[in-house]
């Protein structure tokens, strides 16, 4: 099969579905709510998969080429123990900015900037519909965690 590329034309619907444009047709508070309750329910879990954006990749072979491009089969296994408590308070400052979008956003002072951005994007472009959650949920939770990689780029 084909390796799916993106293509340039498909930019500015990317970013309007990861929630980057800053226009929203689902917002509403019970997304948002749902959206936080999925980050604090599953939140070992979501620490554990989205530590794999700190991972090092191993040399694809020829054959996994083909494969889906956010299939990770081939990450090497270890993240950091104060990775992964970096990245528990990111993805709890997600939840608390989804409950209350209209507080002062919380300081992200002192996380890595660079490695930070890499796990929460990871993290956005494996959220997925209707598997992790409904569409509308997702487009907040992509929005925020678009918002909060925004956020650590600039500090960076």
């Amino acid at each position: 099969g084909e390796v799916f590329a993106p293509r340039a034309r498909d930019a500015p619907a990317r970013r309007a579905i990861d929630g980057e444009l800053g226009w929203n047709s689902t917002d509403s508070p019970e997304h948002r709510r749902a959206a936080a309750r999925l980050l604090v329910a599953n939140a070992d879990a979501l620490v554990r998969f989205a530590g794999r954006g700190c991972r090092r990749a191993r040399r694809r072979r020829a054959a996994d080429a083909r494969s889906a491009p956010l299939a990770d089969p081939d990450l090497a296994d270890a993240c950091p123990d104060d990775a992964l408590a970096t990245i528990d308070a990111l993805l709890r400052i997600i939840a608390a900015e989804l409950l209350d979008p209209d507080a002062a956003p919380i300081s992200i002072e002192g996380a890595p900037a660079a490695p930070a951005a890499a796990v929460i994007g990871y993290l956005r472009d494996r959220v997925g519909v209707p598997r992790d959650c409904a569409h509308p949920v997702a487009h907040e939770l992509r929005a925020r965690l678009s918002a909060l990689r925004g956020r650590l780029l600039e500090a960076g």
